[in-house]
């Protein structure tokens, strides 16, 4: 496994992308309803009734808010699948249970008997928002992606070129992916773009020993095909550099202690400017993620 970095931004200038879903955030301000009028948030709980579009964490998260909040709201959890729980059951890498934990907890709110749970409803082709607006004081849009966004560079349709979300939702069991057919028997070397918890989990079980896969819940089809899998080398790279490395030091950890798998990087690109040092000191986690990526490319020269 080697893992190759981009080029490095300057120190300081690094920042988390501020996501707002406007949706979620006015109904928790003010309880904007279906009419597009707005209410305080003491009349929401008077027998309200709310939909929720999407059954994966944000849904269910949000669901369990609002019952706690109130004695009498009646909550409409909307899903295009036909099962709930979302990433939490498609996204999660099998080999990694504890992190399936959450469906427990979301399971006792599916049971809450003001909670119900429609699957296989497509929001837009079976029901219009517009129509949701009409039977429901408030409509929260909790979705996810549907489909891969496409980079626009040369080669990414190519035959062999997977999407991450294809590649993860085949081997976790998403319906519409189970005719996707990686093509592991005749690939030596793999290619995983991306250096985000995602990016380690699809190396880590393009690598882990098929035994240890055989006591998760991956699906038979993807146990089947890593068994008949060629791949000896995977290769992540990312266009930024270590400091920016999004990836957590967990599962960089684990990666390196990954049975007949020899973790390696270039310790070149572990070299920093003052500034830069100083920008990981600031912070702890960042500070022993660098540390730990130092070592191992240490232990590998």
């Amino acid at each position: 496994f080697r893992l190759t970095f981009g080029r490095q931004r300057a120190a300081g200038s690094t920042m988390m992308p501020r996501v707002l879903c406007r949706s979620v955030a006015a109904f928790h301000r003010g309880c904007r309803l279906g009419n597009g009028s707005s209410r305080n948030s003491s009349s929401c709980s008077s027998g309200r009734k709310v939909c929720i579009v999407g059954a994966g964490p944000a849904g269910f998260y949000t669901a369990s808010m609002l019952l706690k909040k109130s004695d009498s709201v009646q909550v409409d959890v909307l899903e295009r699948l036909p099962v709930p729980f979302g990433l939490a059951r498609f996204g999660v890498a099998p080999d990694h249970s504890e992190v399936k934990n959450c469906i427990e907890q979301f399971q006792a709110v599916a049971e809450n008997p003001r909670c119900r749970f429609l699957g296989h409803v497509r929001v837009g082709r079976d029901v219009l928002v517009s129509e949701l607006r009409q039977r429901y004081d408030a409509v929260v849009l909790c979705y996810g992606a549907e489909a891969e966004r496409s980079l626009g560079v040369p080669g990414e349709d190519l035959q062999g070129v997977l999407s991450a979300r294809a590649f993860v939702g085949w081997y976790n069991g998403l319906p519409e992916l189970q005719d996707l057919q990686p093509p592991l028997h005749s690939a030596k070397a793999v290619a995983v773009i991306g250096q985000g918890n995602v990016a380690i989990d699809v190396s880590r079980i393009l690598l882990r020993p098929v035994a240890e896969l055989a006591g998760t819940d991956i699906t038979q089809t993807a146990l089947q095909c890593l068994q008949s899998s060629a791949v000896q080398h995977v290769s992540c790279f990312g266009r930024r550099g270590p400091i920016e490395a999004a990836f957590t030091i967990k599962e960089l950890r684990e990666m390196t202690k990954l049975k007949g798998c020899t973790t390696a990087l270039d310790p070149a690109q572990l070299v920093f400017s003052e500034e830069e040092e100083q920008f990981i000191k600031a912070s702890r986690p960042r500070a022993r993620l660098i540390k730990l990526l130092q070592d191992t490319a240490a232990a590998a020269a």
